[in-house]
């Protein structure tokens, strides 16, 4: 059950939750045509699927690629709801709790959540479902690259995993800024969120991260760093 899990957190270390949504999004590619792309996401011998999350960049130059670019295609279509076998539908392979964490992630970039509901989640369309697993592989994807080959995120890989999944409008509520600024206390060895309560506890912060400038978000997340790195010394 989800309870009050922080829905990023879910996405990223539910048990088993990654299989399924690349086997989903393999279903999509062999249903269209793209079989050299579906053999690679349906393999389940040595190591696969999950050996893929040590390819961040096939993850996103491959597969959210051609995820998005199907949804674009089949969004022009008049009839766009799922037409597999139920058997490999979404609603078949995922638990209710896996559709919402998976629709929440994606209506956060793409309508800052206005069009989420927990109660629909549209994943019965082929377009909707197409870009919502596209989203939740981009994520994944994104925290998965290591500097270093490092197993856990430096401080650095922090930072850019922020910059890289923080949407424009962002305040203290949402659950992708507690589980980024949570990465960030996690590389600095931060066990407490006190801190960056008390320095988000203003505007200041979220002023900058307006301009939807990368370089002045970058210096807003390290000012916090800072701010944080003062207190453990």
């Amino acid at each position: 059950m989800l309870n009050n899990t922080n829905k990023y957190q879910y996405l990223i270390s539910a048990p088993g939750l990654f299989a399924k949504i690349i086997t989903c999004a393999g279903v999509i590619a062999s249903k269209s045509g793209h079989n050299e792309l579906a053999s690679v996401l349906l393999r389940t011998d040595d190591g696969y699927p999950e050996r893929l999350l040590g390819d961040p960049d096939y993850l996103i130059h491959q597969v959210v690629f051609y995820l998005k670019q199907h949804a674009e295609i089949i969004g022009s279509r008049i009839c766009q709801d799922w037409s597999g076998k139920e058997c490999n539908s979404l609603e078949y392979t995922l638990s209710p709790e896996e559709r919402d964490v998976i629709s929440y992630v994606y209506q956060q970039n793409n309508s800052e959540l206005k069009d989420y509901s927990k109660e629909k989640d549209f994943l019965g369309d082929e377009m909707v479902a197409s870009f919502s697993l596209a989203e939740a592989v981009r994520v994944i994807a994104l925290y998965h690259t290591r500097l270093k080959n490092k197993v856990d995120l430096s401080l650095l890989d922090a930072v850019n995993f922020a910059i890289a999944v923080l949407p424009n409008n962002l305040n203290s509520d949402l659950d992708v800024f507690n589980f980024c600024i949570k990465q960030i206390q996690n590389a600095i060895g931060q066990p407490n969120g006190d801190n960056a309560g008390m320095f988000f506890s203003n505007d200041v912060f979220f002023r900058k991260w307006e301009i939807q400038n990368q370089e002045e978000r970058r210096a807003a997340l390290i000012e916090y760093c800072v701010y944080e790195l003062d207190f453990c010394k």
